[in-house]
């Protein structure tokens, strides 16, 4: 039985307008890791697999800079919004896209030459089980970019979050 958390029912509710809505704010910093460490230390991929997919950002990217020429690189997007997977479908019809979580990850050993999950830690539960997951279906190595939910906004506002995670108040999601 798939899980159901207000995460994923989230995802589902905005995926549509999802890039719109939030724009570049919170992919640049991904996409920058994408383009500075993947043409450097992983040239030579013909398998990924995106951790988290949503709307596809990182399929799409890997699909413009990997899969041209001739090349083709197996591209495989593991995100469980349904309505998300849609959308990124839609970008890049040559992906394949599955339903899954992080902590549970359907494939054998070594089955990618490299996982990616960016933006995806901070909503999970267990990032240690998704981390060693990653690195089990990974051949070759495994890039994470993520973000820390404390950081963001004026020193107030970070020690406001802070104290309401601290006692209880917001918690992560179970993703």
């Amino acid at each position: 039985m798939p899980k159901v958390d207000n995460t994923t029912q989230y995802y589902d509710e905005t995926a549509a307008k999802y890039d719109e809505l939030h724009g570049d704010q919170h992919e640049t910093g991904h996409m920058e890791a994408l383009e500075l460490i993947v043409p450097r230390h992983f040239p030579h991929v013909t398998s990924v697999l995106d951790v988290g997919s949503g709307t596809g950002r990182a399929i799409s990217w890997f699909d413009r800079t990997f899969n041209v020429d001739g090349q083709a690189v197996a591209l495989t997007g593991m995100e469980p919004s349904n309505k998300m997977r849609e959308v990124a479908a839609q970008k890049v019809p040559s992906a394949r896209f599955v339903d899954g979580y992080g902590d549970a990850l359907p494939f054998e050993d070594d089955s990618f030459d490299l996982v990616t999950i960016t933006g995806v830690l901070h909503h999970v539960a267990d990032p240690k089980a998704v981390i060693r997951e990653c690195f089990r279906v990974s051949k070759h190595g495994v890039l994470i970019s993520d973000h820390n939910n404390f950081s963001f906004g004026s020193t107030f506002a970070r020690k406001l979050r802070l104290a309401l995670y601290s006692v209880g108040f917001c918690r992560r999601s179970a993703t």
